[in-house]
């Protein structure tokens, strides 16, 4: 250590940086989608890998060298007046190869370890995504909310969100008459909150059968897009 560096001290404020995530990152990926997500939705390494090798990016957060966070997109094509020209499922959105002629970017993944919840970290991250993407020319952002508060998700540290009969009744009733929920309704939801909230995005479709295995969603999802 240069004699002229201060020595560390533990009350300093964690340093954090982004960076772009690569394959050779792979084993801290994995340990982060370990913390955050329900066993049955977490992506294995050679579902990562496919990930890398159709080009899609990956956005990192990292305090004191850990990563913390991180953020994944796939570049595709999108216009909102043909919203039902979107894939209909998760898998569908996340293993479609780069685009040649993309204008936006899927944002599939957002895993954020359960310490930093609700930490100022989460925005960081998203708009340091936001500003690769419009570096990259895309003209949205599209995205996919979960909604826990359709069966409620009462797990140890990963996830604990209250079951809503109120959203239930809100995305039932979507699926019956084939019309898209006030967003007010939807925001019952405490993620789709985040995203309204910290995006400005407007919503799209509710898409059953989006995610299977989460059960706490009711499998569904919410598209939504922000222009950017």
């Amino acid at each position: 250590m240069n004699s002229t560096e201060p020595a560390a001290d533990s009350t300093a404020t964690p340093a954090q940086r982004v960076k772009t995530m690569g394959v050779e990152d792979i084993p801290e990926i994995l340990e982060l989608e370990n913390v955050c997500w329900l066993p049955e939705i977490r992506a294995n390494e050679a579902t990562l890998r496919e990930r890398f090798e159709m080009g899609h990016t990956s956005m990192g957060i990292l305090v004191n060298e850990k990563l913390v966070g991180m953020t994944s997109f796939s570049y595709t094509r999108f216009s909102p007046d043909d919203p039902d020209e979107l894939p209909a499922t998760f898998r569908e959105f996340s293993s479609r190869p780069k685009h040649g002629d993309y204008n936006t970017a899927f944002v599939y993944n957002l895993n954020i370890h359960p310490d930093y919840r609700g930490d100022t970290l989460t925005r960081e991250l998203i708009w340091a995504s936001i500003d690769r993407l419009r570096q990259d020319n895309c003209v949205y952002m599209l995205g996919v909310g979960r909604c826990p508060s359709y069966n409620g998700s009462p797990g140890e540290g990963i996830e604990n969100i209250q079951a809503s009969p109120e959203f239930r009744k809100t995305i039932d009733n979507s699926m019956r008459t084939g019309e898209l929920p006030a967003t007010r309704d939807l925001i019952v939801d405490p993620v789709l909150r985040f995203y309204r909230r910290t995006l400005g995005c407007e919503f799209l479709r509710v898409t059953p059968e989006f995610l299977p295995g989460d059960t706490p969603s009711g499998n569904f999802g919410v598209i939504f897009y922000k222009a950017l």
